[in-house]
């Protein structure tokens, strides 16, 4: 009768080199897929806010305002997205607002501290989802999201760059203006300007893909229902991202910044509705000229 074979030490140590190295070759085509469904969930986000943007441009002839004294019935505070909410399959949330308070009234919380996907980019690392925070001594509690509206350029930065004439400027401009950005005003073009930026991972604070130690210094920022702190007023940043102002654009710091956790690119909505891959190598000059909506610069897709 003959005996069974068995592996010997030496051909089971081969086999399982050979699966390290099997699964070694794949985790990596593993990562890449995943990373590459995550970007395109957090690219499908941007569009439907871009398309609750253009729909509400179609009824009121205007973009909302980055945040209002000045809402329909009071003189309550409000932000941008409270006026989107109905455009964005969020009606029983929206008539569950109250506009004749604040944001920040208690009777607000279950809006405010309510997570929207929609605000959610699945490549963003995060193990906060509500902040606390404070707002004319009220305090709240509020959930938190990974976008956030551009205002334009900040005075210092324009300063920088030697053209304080592009100072804010942005698609969702100011806090207590009487109206929103028309798209006829927009004489940059659509094409060529920011709307919603990628703002991932506040409060938790990160620089250069590094987390510190600390969260950001104004937590709020993350919030999606405050009155205006759901916005970028850019910046740029200096090149290790630890201060402003600089000449780093894009994946510096979530601290002001324009931020990601996709690998060497950020996504962003432009006004026309369309959704573009900005590297992370952009001039922070370019930067500016995309975030304002009448420079009258000339820009290329090479640029960005």
């Amino acid at each position: 009768m003959r005996r069974r074979s068995a592996f010997t030490l030496i051909e089971l140590l081969v086999v399982i080199a050979v699966i390290a190295i099997l699964i070694g070759l794949l985790l990596p085509a593993v990562q890449k897929v995943r990373e590459a469904a995550a970007r395109m969930k957090c690219s499908n986000n941007l569009k439907q806010l871009g398309l609750a943007v253009h729909n509400y441009e179609g009824v009121h002839r205007e973009v909302p305002t980055l945040g209002t004294y000045r809402p329909p019935t009071s003189m309550g505070k409000h932000g941008w997205v409270m006026f989107l909410l109905p455009y964005l399959e969020q009606t029983a949330l929206a008539s569950q607002y109250r506009w004749d308070v604040s944001f920040s009234d208690p009777v607000n919380q279950p809006v405010i501290k309510t997570q929207l996907r929609i605000f959610q980019c699945p490549s963003t690392p995060r193990t906060t989802w509500t902040i606390s925070a404070s707002d004319s001594g009220v305090a709240y509690e509020a959930a938190v999201g990974d976008y956030a509206a551009c205002n334009g350029v900040s005075k210092d930065l324009a300063t920088y760059l030697g053209n304080t004439s592009m100072s804010r400027g942005g698609m969702f401009f100011g806090e207590i203006t009487p109206r929103g950005v028309r798209f006829a005003e927009v004489t940059d073009g659509l094409s060529q300007t920011f709307m919603v930026l990628e703002h991932a991972g506040m409060p938790e604070w990160y620089v250069l893909g590094t987390k510190q130690p600390t969260n950001a210094p104004v937590p709020e920022r993350a919030a999606w229902g405050h009155q205006y702190q759901f916005s970028l007023l850019l910046r740029g940043h200096s090149t290790d991202g630890k201060s402003y102002y600089g000449p780093c654009a894009i994946n510096c710091s979530n601290d002001l910044g324009i931020y990601s956790f996709h690998t060497g690119t950020v996504n962003t909505l432009f006004a026309d509705g369309s959704v573009q891959s900005v590297r992370s190598g952009m001039q922070v000059s370019v930067m500016a000229a995309l975030a304002t909506v009448g420079g009258g610069e000339v820009i290329s897709p090479n640029d960005y």
